[in-house]
């Protein structure tokens, strides 16, 4: 059964009868609910197989209140008689695995019901069934139960990470290391230091503009300099002796973002236009590339151009205030108008502060409570600037930086053996369902009613129904 196209501007949040749409298929349970009228046959009730059309085609059993089946959400009712319903739930996975593989589509892939109904099962003799199901909930039991473990070991490994972030850039994680180095150089000294390059760095850039210009420098031009706002420090938590308060725009030589101007250039050349989806947690994600090729003399290219030790923060869209740190020396990659590329005075700190803005506690707090557009979540470069930096020392942020990047790597050997237990999993599941509709996985009764015959009784009943709509003296009946 599809589900019915609800009227979205009956819509609620709160009040209403629950509404299952695609997304909720494998969470079970819906915020949405719906406030018009509707008809009792589009009830979904807890147990109910529902199959989601678009997207990867999740299947999945109900397992919350009575809800109203949404458009683009099917649900399922197999006979009891012919099929036992458990056999179904684990096999039918697969078989939509496998249409999803077999399906293109540019954007997102579509599943009619005629395609679910035309699913070719295996039928095995029922009694057969019902072993098979009794030992499939066994098997499936157990490795269901090693792969929560499995999850939730990542669940803490994640924790972790960002426990670990935390204590990075509120001193903790170096209290003792502090203990035994004494600064050389104070963290308000260096952003003393900072500021000053920076204006230094600022005047230099106006030097070369007005010598391109042939022109001489008019009175007062230094005045022109914009001093970046320090942050409010009245409500701050107390940092560790030795740290200061800075704002990310006070360690900024420069903030830009992409051109919007490129979409004559885009899917062609070289040149990677680096989009929101590149940006990733600590470190960029190239495995999508998208190319673009403007103009060598075109005026946006050097300041949209990634350089190694920028920081990335993705500006619009789902995604919105996810940093990274370029890492390593790039060829001809340029920011797209989604994504801040940020360049700091002291390129030498970027990892540190790296770590503060994927800071939980930090960074990505104050991203949340600054993104606004309910509909498309979005930073202002006035946003970026004003974050707030807790400031070490130079030397504590090398030793912040060297025990983050060695507890990292540790996680990511975890994480890399968690995925890979997962992929067994997966694997000896597979294995287990080819065993059972091989024979192989449960004794064969030859006392058993064949297939055969039960597929007879199937047809047979089918062919009465039909035959029942059919009948003149059932319209007469119905007229």
């Amino acid at each position: 059964m599809n589900g019915f196209p609800f009227d979205s501007a009956q819509f609620s949040n709160s009040e209403g009868i629950p509404l299952v749409r695609i997304r909720d298929v494998v969470s079970g349970e819906t915020r949405t609910f719906y406030v018009g009228a509707f008809d009792s046959s589009y009830v979904v009730r807890a147990g109910d197989l529902l199959v989601g059309m678009d997207g990867d085609f999740n299947t999945a059993r109900w397992r919350s209140a009575d809800a109203l089946l949404n458009q683009r959400v099917c649900k399922i009712e197999i006979d009891a008689r012919f099929y036992v319903p458990g056999l179904l739930d684990r096999v039918l996975p697969a078989y939509l695995g496998a249409i999803h593989a077999e399906t293109s589509s540019v954007t997102v892939k579509h599943l009619s019901s005629r395609t679910i109904e035309d699913i070719r099962l295996p039928l095995p003799p029922l009694a057969e069934q019902h072993r098979l199901a009794e030992k499939l909930d066994e098997l499936f039991t157990e490795l269901d139960a090693g792969v929560a473990e499995l999850l939730a070991a990542q669940k803490k490994l994640a924790q972790y990470r960002q426990s670990l972030l935390k204590a990075a850039v509120e001193g903790a994680l170096t209290a003792d290391w502090r203990a035994v180095h004494p600064p050389q150089e104070s963290g308000e000294a260096l952003l003393a230091r900072i500021l000053q390059e920076r204006r230094a760095r600022w005047e230099a850039r106006q030097l070369d503009k007005f010598k391109a210009q042939g022109k001489a420098p008019p009175k007062g031009w230094q005045t022109k300099y914009t001093e970046p706002l320090s942050p409010q420090t009245n409500e701050l938590p107390a940092l560790p002796q030795g740290w200061t308060w800075a704002s990310l725009g006070q360690l900024l030589e420069s903030l830009s973002s992409g051109s919007r101007d490129w979409s004559p250039y885009y899917d062609r050349g070289s040149c990677v236009f680096v989009m929101a989806q590149n940006v990733r947690a600590w470190r960029p994600d190239f495995s999508f590339r998208q190319f673009v090729d403007p103009p060598l003399g075109d005026r946006d290219r050097a300041r949209s151009e990634v350089k190694k030790d920028d920081l990335l923060v993705t500006i619009v869209g789902a995604n919105t205030g996810q940093v990274c740190r370029i890492d390593t020396e790039l060829d001809s990659h340029f920011v797209c108008q989604s994504v801040a590329l940020l360049r700091l005075v002291q390129a030498d700190s970027s990892e540190y502060v790296n770590a503060v803005l994927n800071s939980e506690g930090h960074g990505q707090l104050q991203f949340r409570e600054m993104n606004y557009g309910a509909g498309r979540p979005h930073l202002s470069f006035d946003q970026l600037e004003s974050v707030r930096i807790p400031l070490p020392p130079f030397e504590e942020q090398l030793e912040i930086v060297k025990q983050v990047e060695s507890a990292l790597t540790a996680t990511k050997q975890m994480e890399s053996e968690f995925v890979h237990l997962c992929r067994q999993a997966a694997a000896q599941r597979q294995n287990i369902l080819h065993s059972a509709f091989t024979g192989q996985l449960v004794p064969q009764d030859l006392a058993d009613e064949p297939a055969s015959a039960l597929l007879a009784r199937i047809r047979a009943e089918r062919a009465e129904v039909e035959a029942a709509k059919k009948s003149p003296g059932r319209k007469k009946a119905a007229a």
